[in-house]
């Protein structure tokens, strides 16, 4: 290094190197510019090999204007610092939240980000005492009247900006971050090279910019994915929504792919259950894993329960919406919140050990004190289909006193203090049924896959 900060000429040459073998797939020494052949062979060997390798485990958390926040609120508040551009931006982004079913309310402090351009009156700005996050971006250049190509031209040509830029906001703190404007218009003129960049004379940005931008930036502020499935035919405004969130999760969390990791209530003002009603949650994948994914669904306390508890998503069923059933049980405060947790397990390392967490609350007509027991979930076989019982192992066990959620193939009918499960005709398959029983006080838990 040059005065420990700058790489010497040989290490310059190694990342330029890195990056020809990666782009061209074979070694710096066929380029016009060779003068390591021997570095630049050792380069394309280590570049090579490492090519789909898993680098690090856990969430990429250096510090850096890309980090993803991973703030999951249901109900956030964010301004801007500028005009009719940042007007636009705020309007999209508005929009995005409320597609992904989360509030916008005045009063939602900390206030989640300010966005801006990159000096000025209608600058953004960086203070953690009033935003989570500033959003900055090198601001626009009006080509308006100019053939679509050097209208093109000229504004991807500004990426050099945009990545100083970057690097100016890296240093002013950690709730800086870039809004890469450019590098999304990039990756949509490479679909659709005929779309102009910019709107009109007044020098707006096009309407690609208006559906890629706020979804870069809910994706960095949340980490969620804020796509629906994949329409056909295909448009470019969902173009460019995917390249929005693909982007931002790719810059964020360091990866070459994006999950499309979508866990949704039913509704933004669905916010609470209680011990006789419940609420339903979807979950899918926008992008298809490679390998079988495992979706584990939980709460964080015993107000309430979910059924299943466990989903299984393939590459030939990722984006079918599946369901997640939500219900309260009795407790001994009138309200209770909780939270219900999703994880993911996969050999696809994108789409291992991804999470959500979406809040509510229990709300009681009535309290009783409970003591929580939860059973080791059962997994059970059943020969030739046929009707089975079960125990629940539970004392005193009753409908009266227990609170089903039912499966999905089959019927439950009550058979002294057990239950006999039929499947229904001509199922094969994986099943489950959960259960809360209260008997006098004890509040027992518990979760049954069959097969």
């Amino acid at each position: 290094p040059t005065g420990d900060t700058h790489p010497s000429t040989n290490g310059a040459y190694i990342a330029a190197a890195s990056v020809y073998t990666r782009i061209w797939g074979k070694s710096a020494a066929e380029s016009s510019h060779n003068p390591l052949p021997a570095v630049a062979a050792t380069v394309q060997t280590t570049v090579t090999a490492n090519i789909g390798v898993q680098q690090y485990t856990g969430k990429f958390s250096f510090q850096n204007p890309y980090l993803i926040l991973d703030d999951k609120r249901r109900s956030i508040f964010f301004e801007n610092r500028g005009s009719s551009t940042e007007n636009g931006v705020q309007s999209a982004c508005k929009s995005t939240i409320a597609e992904s079913k989360i509030g916008f309310e005045a009063g939602a402090e900390p206030y989640a980000w300010n966005h801006g351009r990159q000096g000025g009156s209608k600058s953004y700005r960086i203070d953690a005492s009033q935003w989570q996050l500033g959003f900055g971006y090198w601001f626009r250049w009006n080509t308006w009247g100019k053939p679509i190509p050097t209208a093109n031209d000229n504004h991807i040509g500004q990426i050099y900006d945009e990545y100083k830029f970057a690097n100016y906001m890296r240093r002013q703190g950690s709730t800086a971050r870039i809004v890469p404007w450019r590098l999304l218009w990039a990756q949509l003129h490479q679909v659709y090279p005929d779309l102009n960049p910019i709107l009109d004379n007044a020098g707006h940005l096009s309407y690609g910019h208006g559906h890629a931008m706020p979804r870069y930036m809910y994706t960095i502020y949340s980490g969620r994915c804020p796509l629906e499935v994949k329409p056909s035919p295909m448009t470019a405004n969902w173009q460019a929504q995917k390249i929005g969130y693909e982007t931002a999760w790719r810059v964020g969390r360091c990866q070459m792919r994006a999950p499309g990791f979508k866990v949704m209530p039913s509704s933004v003002n669905a916010h609470t259950v209680t011990p006789t009603t419940a609420e339903t949650m979807s979950v899918q994948f926008i992008l298809p894993p490679e390998k079988p994914v495992t979706v584990q669904v939980s709460v964080s306390n015993a107000a309430a329960n979910v059924h299943p508890k466990y989903l299984t998503f393939t590459p030939s069923n990722y984006d079918t919406a599946q369901f997640v059933h939500v219900q309260g049980l009795p407790g001994a405060s009138a309200s209770e919140p909780f939270n219900v947790q999703f994880d993911t397990v996969s050999e696809d390392l994108v789409y291992h050990e991804l999470n959500d967490s979406w809040s509510y609350s229990t709300e009681r007509s009535s309290v009783e004190t409970v003591t929580v027991i939860d059973q080791a979930d059962r997994s059970l076989t059943i020969p030739n289909r046929n009707a089975t019982i079960i125990p629940l192992n539970v004392s005193g066990s009753a409908p009266s006193n227990t609170t089903f959620f039912h499966s999905l193939h089959g019927s439950i009918s009550w058979f002294g203090e057990n239950v006999i499960y039929t499947p229904a005709v001509d199922f094969v398959g994986t099943e489950s049924f959960s259960f809360a029983v209260n008997q006098s006080g004890t509040l027992t838990r518990g979760h049954v896959t069959i097969t």
